[in-house]
């Protein structure tokens, strides 16, 4: 989800109409609504910033994540939850071969899957907008949308126009919400984590490349003076010359392991990820009842199918909740496993599920 989309989900939610044209919204808010968020009730909002300034119309307000108005609209929702309840419009369920989309979707690679039940459904689906925002000798930030699936525990990977074209509703008669609630939000949180380390990976990696780049050159001028210097304290004849270059050598190094304090913090990334709004709406789905078989070990998952992808939804792992579709089992529950939560312990290179355990269950001498 784009902060362009966010913002005309949340304020149509609160009665407004929002227009897309381009990288604009135009918006018509009820009085009200435009006085608590502090526009005007026929405003033009710019979410790009290259949008020249001469030719933007001269009330028209610029939005960035860093803006107040990201900060209010997270407001407009139930202070407790910030949770909004929409109707999607979703294509009706088509008739399909559950054992064939089974094959299809899921992937266990040292296991079996078998089919127990499909049934038709209507499942809530909780979609959670955060913010995120890494900071070091530069800035990176921007939203992360996760449509979570709390029965099934996966994630729906849903296109921007679903909440484009969605309409308020009440939520008040939808069962088991405050559990479901509960569930989907944890499960999000994890994920959430995975998503926004996926998406800096190339900005972490330039920050390690850079900061190994500085400390090499840095390591390469100290090393230069330290040789000198000790060549010196070999050449002196005199005691105090000798204590005099000594000293030197001592401070050199206090200055050497204060510039790479220096460098580490200078390349330190912090990163923030904080929830703005939960949206919820209903879906049809097909629901699988799914047996998954180790060995002697077996465990009992639910995975959905829902109308819009037409396929499964991927099931989020068991131990870091990244959503998967292709998975190991653990020898002792059966859980369902990415690649990095069923790798090798790098002492012993044995296999361990991290679901299970938090470090590799043999001892090591």
């Amino acid at each position: 989800m784009t902060l362009q989309e966010f913002t005309a989900t949340v304020l149509k939610t609160r009665g407004a109409l929002a227009e897309t044209d381009g990288a604009a919204l135009q918006l018509v808010l009820p009085p009200e609504l435009a006085s608590r968020v502090g526009l005007r009730e026929y405003q033009q909002l710019l979410f790009d910033p290259s949008t020249d300034s001469t030719t933007a119309p001269e009330d028209a307000v610029r939005v960035d994540h860093d803006s107040p108005l990201v900060e209010t609209l997270g407001s407009l929702l139930d202070p407790a939850t910030r949770l909004a309840f929409v109707d999607a419009p979703f294509p009706p369920l088509k008739p399909i071969d559950p054992v064939q989309e089974l094959e299809r979707g899921v992937t266990i690679r040292n296991g079996v899957v078998r089919l127990r039940e499909s049934v038709s459904v209507r499942t809530i689906y909780f979609c959670f907008v955060m913010e995120y925002e890494a900071l070091a000798d530069e800035r990176r930030g921007g939203l992360v949308e996760l449509w979570i699936n709390p029965d099934a525990g996966s994630v729906a990977d849903w296109p921007g126009f679903v909440l484009e074209t969605a309409e308020p509703r009440d939520g008040s008669l939808v069962s088991d919400l405050r559990p479901r609630l509960q569930a989907a939000a944890a499960l999000a949180s994890r994920a959430a984590d995975s998503v926004v380390r996926h998406r800096l990976e190339d900005f972490l990696g330039s920050l390690e490349r850079r900061r190994t780049g500085d400390l090499r050159r840095l390591r390469e001028y100290f090393d230069g003076i330290h040789s000198e210097i000790r060549r010196k304290v070999q050449r002196a004849t005199r005691p105090e010359t000798r204590a005099s270059e000594v000293h030197r050598l001592e401070a050199t190094a206090g200055g050497y392991r204060a510039r790479v304090a220096d460098v580490v913090e200078r390349y330190a990334a912090r990163v923030r990820l904080w929830p703005l709004a939960v949206i919820a709406c209903t879906a049809p789905a097909y629901r699988f009842k799914v047996q998954l078989l180790r060995r002697k070990v077996s465990s009992e998952v639910t995975f959905s199918w829902n109308a819009l992808n037409r396929a499964l939804e991927p099931r989020c792992c068991d131990g870091c909740a990244r959503p998967i579709r292709a998975a190991d089992l653990c020898d002792d529950q059966a859980h369902y496993l990415c690649d990095r939560c069923f790798s090798p312990c790098p002492t012993c290179g044995r296999r361990y599920c991290r679901a299970c355990h938090t470090r590799c269950p043999r001892r090591h001498e």
